[in-house]
């Protein structure tokens, strides 16, 4: 299965020189609630990370949170990964396992 990068802004059409389309393009990107509240975090933060910690704060904003916060976290970034990929931009894996401080940012795709 071959995957190809998209030579054109996917929200405003116009070319992209370096294979992906600027951060503020994200902007535009058709997201959902929880996912878009991830990417403002995580674009306000660019090139800098923030703390898993910090974006379950975002995403339940003084509402109580879950006991599975941190799952439902991993769940939301694993498919932000792939709509993020249209627009040239991730979000990298970080190490995982005990003693890790998970930590996520944004990424161009190289």
């Amino acid at each position: 299965m071959t995957f190809h990068t998209p030579r054109h802004c996917p929200c405003c059409g116009q070319p992209i020189n370096a294979g992906r389309a600027p951060i503020e393009a994200l902007d535009a990107a058709p997201l959902a609630t929880v996912p878009r509240t991830i990417v403002n975090a995580l674009a306000e933060a660019y090139p800098r990370s923030v703390p898993a910690e910090f974006l379950i704060e975002r995403i339940y904003s003084g509402s109580h949170e879950p006991e599975n916060a941190r799952t439902a976290l991993n769940v939301q970034l694993s498919r932000l990964r792939d709509k993020l990929a249209l627009y040239g931009w991730t979000i990298p894996r970080g190490p995982t396992g005990r003693g890790n401080r998970a930590s996520y940012k944004l990424e161009p795709l190289q």
